[in-house]
Parts: structure tokens; sequence; C-alpha cells
């Protein structure tokens, strides 16, 4: 059986890259130009009520409930709490608070005014937080708010400016006051480890 071989031309060979180095520049030049996709239009959901998306509670729990606080993710130092003389008769329960060292997750928008994350014998059991919003449309923004928190929960508000209930093992309790000055209203919301069924 004959073998096959392959002959090359020599002088072919060597002026291949030459050939190659000539013809790039006519390749690249019938390149068509990119084209940028069009920017993705936002969530229905984040259009909705002024971008309430950002209300979504789950943004607020930087660590699962139940992480003790010497292994938190997150740095963390303690925040005193001081309770005014009409609340000096409830008995304390015990919990340490603590704020994030950098900044807190933003809610509706914005650096809440107030977050806390709160411990019982040293386990994340408990989050608060707050934040004023215009009050012109606040009780709209709120009843919104309650109803995407709670989905196929039942809720047990947006009445009288409370919103309680029960989600993916946390239990929510929201509510919302006006400010004396009429302009602004205050949403507060603690999250704590819905207990077991």
């Amino acid at each position: 059986m004959a073998r096959e071989t392959a002959r090359v031309n020599v002088p072919t060979a060597r002026r291949l890259p030459g050939l190659l180095a000539a013809l790039l520049p006519a390749a690249c030049a019938n390149v068509a130009p990119s084209i940028k996709p069009p920017p993705l239009a936002p969530p229905a959901a984040a259009t909705a009520l002024g971008g309430d998306a950002s209300s979504d509670w789950n943004a607020l729990l930087l660590m699962p409930f139940g992480t003790l606080l010497k292994t938190s993710p997150v740095p963390l130092h303690e925040v005193l709490l001081f309770r005014d003389e009409a609340h000096s008769g409830t008995p304390l329960d015990g919990r340490e608070c603590y704020a994030p060292n950098a900044a807190a997750p933003t809610f509706f928008g914005q650096e809440p005014d107030e977050y806390l994350l709160c411990f019982s014998e040293d386990r994340l059991d408990r989050i608060d937080a707050s934040v004023r919003i215009a009050a012109v449309d606040a009780a709209a923004r709120f009843a919104h708010a309650c109803r995407t928190w709670l989905q196929e929960a039942v809720p047990q508000a947006a009445i009288g400016g409370a919103c309680e209930g029960r989600r993916e093992g946390v239990s929510i309790h929201a509510q919302l006051a006006d400010l004396p000055d009429g302009a602004q209203a205050t949403i507060s919301l603690t999250l704590t480890a819905a207990p077991a069924p």
C-alpha cells in the first residue's frame, strides 16, 4: 500500500504570513459595527407607585435569623437603647441591638432612619427598621408594600395603618404613622423569625 506524502511548495509557505497580514485589514473592514442592545426596561413592580419595589423587606436581612453574633458576616457596633418613663415598667427582653458599621440597606429607596439587628442569647432574632416618606401618598405606598410583602399570605391589614403576617419563615409587623409636621409619615417594620407551625 503506497503511502501518500503531502508536498508543500516552500516559496508559497513562506509568503503565507505576508498574505494573511495583507488580508486582515480588509476582513476587519467588512465586519458589521456592533449593535448595543436597548437598555432593559425596569420591572413592572419597580415602576409602580414610585418604585416601591425598593420596599422589599428581604433587603433588610443581612444574615439569616439565628446567626450567632460572633459569626456575623457584617461588622457591627452596639447601639444603646433608652426607654422613656412611659415604658419604664416594661420588662427588658434581654436583647442586645447592633447597627452595621457600613451604610444600612436601603428601604423605600433611601437609607432607613433606624436600622437595628437585635440578638437574644447571642443569636439574631429581630430586625427593626423605620423610614420617613412623603405623607401625601404614604397610605397608598404602605398598602401596596403590604400586599407585596405578604403576597399569598392573608394580610391582617393595611387596615388602620398596620400590616401583619408571615412569609418565608419570617413574621412581619409594620406600622404607618403620620408625623406631627403633616408633611411626612413613618413606616416602621419589625421582622422576627416566625415560630415553627
